[in-house]
């Protein structure tokens, strides 16, 4: 599925990043996956929903990551979307949810004597 670009909440995680809350861990070692020892943790995006596992060892370093990507969040293979396209989506979203306008100000031009023009 490609992602909705008009749901603010997959824009917010592709241009913020997923806003993380643990939970219990859905990892489990069957499925014929080779058993990987250590601690197995989870975290769910608050925002998208898009589901985190990872295996920590006992020192506690990454052994293992995967996502569970929620319907619309990832692309359709072949096409990608760059960051300029959700800034632009994020704030037409953000106006029309009540946020003030933002207004683009050319800056002020400054004279040789350091003097503010205008």
């Amino acid at each position: 599925m490609a992602t909705k670009l008009n749901d603010v909440f997959f824009v917010q995680c592709r241009l913020l990043g997923h806003a993380w809350d643990e939970i219990p861990s859905n990892i489990s070692d069957k499925g014929g996956k080779k058993w990987i020892p250590g601690q197995r943790m989870s975290f769910r995006c608050v925002r998208c929903g898009t589901i985190r596992n990872e295996v920590w060892s006992k020192v506690g370093e990454l052994v293992t990551r995967s996502y569970d990507y929620t319907e619309h969040y990832t692309f359709a293979k072949g096409h990608r979307i760059f960051a300029p396209v959700f800034r632009q989506v994020y704030l037409v979203e953000r106006v029309k949810s009540g946020h003030e306008t933002l207004s683009w100000k050319t800056p002020t031009p400054i004279k040789p004597d350091g003097s503010a023009d205008g």
